[in-house]
């Protein structure tokens, strides 16, 4: 199947380039724009998850109105939306670290994309068995 040798081919890229970027980072925010954004190679590493599985699901993002199933992208969007709100006002009302807050933003992100994902793929598995019934 197509769609999954494209999540694959996406996946190995994204791992490949964002374990690099991951690993230097530091470094290049500080090369590239001074000292003080050396933090943000720090936020850039706890979002390299969320940058792999976004990378390989967000080119594969049309699936759905390719489909005709936009009424799907729009619950998951209206989900997305209400889940990264919802977890925003949660840690806003927590004493917690800067870290912890983009780590959670991070996780939250990665599902929701897993999610979307899982949802193109099911549509095009339920389509290739429709046709195989006619």
């Amino acid at each position: 199947m197509k769609f999954m040798k494209t999540s694959l081919t996406l996946f190995f890229i994204g791992l490949i380039g964002i374990v690099l970027l991951t690993i230097i980072s530091p470094n290049i925010f500080t090369m590239v724009f001074g000292e003080e954004w050396s933090q943000a190679g720090t936020y850039f590493r706890l979002l390299s998850p969320l940058f792999i599985i976004q990378f390989s699901v967000y080119p594969l993002s049309q699936t759905l109105n390719i489909l005709e199933k936009q009424e799907i992208q729009l619950v998951w969007n209206a989900a997305r939306t209400i889940l990264v709100f919802g977890g925003i006002l949660l840690m806003g009302f927590n004493d917690i670290s800067v870290y912890v807050f983009v780590f959670i933003y991070g996780l939250i992100m990665g599902v929701m994309y897993m999610v979307f994902w899982y949802l193109c793929y099911k549509n095009i598995v339920n389509l290739t068995f429709e046709k195989s019934l006619v």
